[in-house]
């Protein structure tokens, strides 16, 4: 089995003030994190043949990883002779990212690995950094009474992607002490993290490889993958807040949210496999040795067998549209307490509205994204979410009760046994119980007791064929 031995630091500190009339802010947070995979109850059969002498208990690897990031805010209200105040705000960040991965012991990686998890090694080490800063300006102005416009933009340079520019516009208008629409156009820019870029790491079991490939790594570069790009989106929002009576309030929003060269990891792209049904590129096998993985020979004594690898790409746009409806209620019971209630819901819908080519390293007829990686994105999230709430208060005491409704889902798996086929399973619509019962002790200080999925409900087991199989 795995085990985690994880040490994690952070600390943030700055100062605050005004200076003829405006608010600043400097402030700096510095946080690294190391963490240690351990393989316990293992071996490394290829070693034990070799030299008649396997550990049981392996180091596997090693990870860092560490962010500085510091910051500068402006803020000044000046009168424009509109129907009230504009706010400037100006800022500065500057941050820098590292990540780093450290081979483990040579038992968990010598020629087949140790048994269930494949150490990392030499080729999988790398120690990356990124520099980054940006700058931005905001102004808030109501035009008229009741309307107030935003508009902000950003400016961010990467050490290794380069310049970008987004854009943020927002809106709200106020009919009335009961109703207001508003509404926000924006896009943005998400570099990929260190980790999406550099992790590598093997899985080896006694009948098969499986894996992540760095999309950086020489491995990955045969199959045709020179690493990752940003992600870049273009984002919507409409909606309303609504008071219809006393103690409520009611919001609802509608959004969509288009991602193009959204990050997202591969199918599996199999090297060899027993089922010679299965599209195989051999290239993958070249890949998995430049990355310094060759194939315990026992595996291909097995029955049914297969080599394979995924990692991380560029290669879809993604448009995602939903809704988010709010509405909060109190009710005074006066010597009985008070309850405050909530329903929240939310509906969106994600599709895959573009699929890249897939990499020239490999053989025709492998694609990148198989039905899994789609559905992954499409469906495997519920559709729907609904949340009602309730927190009676009654002097110190409190009870909250929550039921939490959940969509139904699906998931693909490839089942390799005979013909390659596709198994669903399906996550049937599920309600959940939380409660919760606390009492304050004094104002600091309150004590409480509760259960988060009360009625122990599990959600259904996987497609019966494939678990059979």
């Amino acid at each position: 089995r795995q085990e985690l031995r994880e040490h994690d630091f952070q600390i943030t500190g700055g100062f605050r003030g005004v200076t003829a009339g405006w608010n600043w802010d400097v402030a700096t947070n510095w946080g690294k994190d190391f963490s240690t995979i351990n393989v316990k109850n293992t071996g490394n059969a290829d070693l034990y043949r070799d030299t008649g002498f396997t550990p049981n208990y392996i180091m596997a690897g090693k990870f860092q990883a560490g962010q500085w990031t510091s910051t500068l805010d402006l803020t000044r209200e000046f009168e424009t002779g509109m129907a009230g105040p504009s706010t400037l705000a100006l800022g500065a960040e500057y941050r820098e990212d590292y990540y780093s991965l450290k081979q483990g012991n040579p038992a968990g990686y010598y020629k087949g690995g140790s048994q269930s998890y494949f150490g990392f090694s030499p080729t999988d080490e790398s120690s990356n950094t990124r520099e980054s800063y940006a700058v931005y300006a905001d102004l808030a102005m109501t035009p008229i009474e009741g309307w107030t416009v935003d508009g902000a933009v950003r400016y961010g340079h990467f050490s290794d992607f380069g310049e970008t520019t987004v854009f943020k516009l927002t809106s709200r208008y106020d009919f009335s002490d009961m109703f207001a629409v508003r509404g926000t156009a924006s896009t943005g820019f998400r570099a990929p993290t260190l980790a999406e870029g550099y992790y590598s790491g093997i899985n080896v079991s006694p009948s098969a490889i499986t894996g992540i490939l760095a999309p950086n790594s020489a491995g990955a570069k045969l199959l045709g993958i020179e690493g990752l790009e940003a992600e870049k989106s273009t984002n919507f929002s409409v909606g309303f807040v609504a008071k219809p009576i006393e103690r409520m309030v009611i919001t609802l929003d509608a959004y969509q949210i288009e991602i193009e060269d959204r990050i997202v990891r591969s199918g599996t792209l199999y090297g060899d496999a027993s089922n010679k049904s299965l599209i195989r590129s051999p290239s993958v096998l070249a890949a998995l040795a430049a990355n310094g993985v060759t194939p315990d020979p026992s595996i291909y004594s097995n029955s049914s067998w297969s080599i394979g690898v995924s990692l991380f790409s560029n290669g879809l746009d993604t448009r995602t549209k939903g809704v988010d409806f709010v509405l909060t209620y109190s009710t005074d019971f006066d010597a009985y307490g008070r309850v405050d209630w909530t329903l929240n819901a939310n509906y969106n819908e994600t599709k895959v509205t573009k699929i890249g080519a897939p990499p020239s390293g490999l053989s025709p007829g492998v694609v990148l994204f198989s039905p899994d990686s789609i559905v992954q994105l499409e469906e495997s999230q519920p559709k729907y979410k609904m949340v009602l709430g309730a927190v009676w208060t009654l002097g110190d005491w409190s009870v909250s009760l929550k039921e939490t409704l959940y969509g139904e889902s699906r998931s693909l798996t490839q089942d390799t046994f005979g013909t390659p086929t596709w198994r669903e399973t399906k996550i049937e619509p599920a309600a959940i119980t939380d409660l919760e019962i606390g009492y304050r002790v004094t104002d600091e200080v309150k004590l409480a007791i509760g259960a988060n999925n009360l009625f122990n409900y599990y959600p259904d087991e996987i497609n019966g064929i494939y678990r059979n199989n």
